[in-house]
């Protein structure tokens, strides 16, 4: 038989690539997340309330080819799951009941700084605009 690893919420401050939500203006100026991402990232931050258990995170795309993991959303990178288990080097997340493993490395986390409000608008001003002001 064998042992299950200690349980610890520690995570959120182990990882390479931590951003710290403060705002929504910290998403969409994230170099890293593109067309719906900021979006993505923020609802599912919301959804999680701060809890320490799960983590949103953002792939590379060959990463996620490789791990052929459940995505977020409309996002084609973002991945949000339960940590089960951390290493020095890679989280393990259970994404739709899946256990996939997440090199440090090469992912960013995203978190919130404490109870934050992303305020996250129904249409983000860029393609408001992009958009000749919502007019078809």
């Amino acid at each position: 038989m064998v042992d299950e690893a200690p349980q610890s919420t520690e995570w959120m401050t182990m990882s390479d690539d931590v951003v710290v939500v403060k705002g929504y203006a910290d998403l969409i100026s994230d170099s890293k997340l593109r067309g719906d991402d900021p979006d993505v990232v923020g609802r599912e931050l919301q959804a999680l309330g701060g809890d320490t258990d799960y983590l949103v995170a953002w792939l590379p795309d060959w990463l996620v080819d490789e791990k052929d993991v459940e995505l977020v959303g409309r996002s084609d990178n973002v991945v949000s799951g339960q940590v089960d288990y951390e290493t020095e080097k890679a989280y393990l997340v259970v994404v739709d009941g899946d256990e996939i493993w997440l090199p440090k490395s090469v992912i960013r986390v995203y978190r919130t700084a404490g109870d934050v409000d992303l305020e996250i608008p129904l249409t983000r001003l860029d393609r408001f605009a992009s958009n000749g002001g919502g007019s078809q």
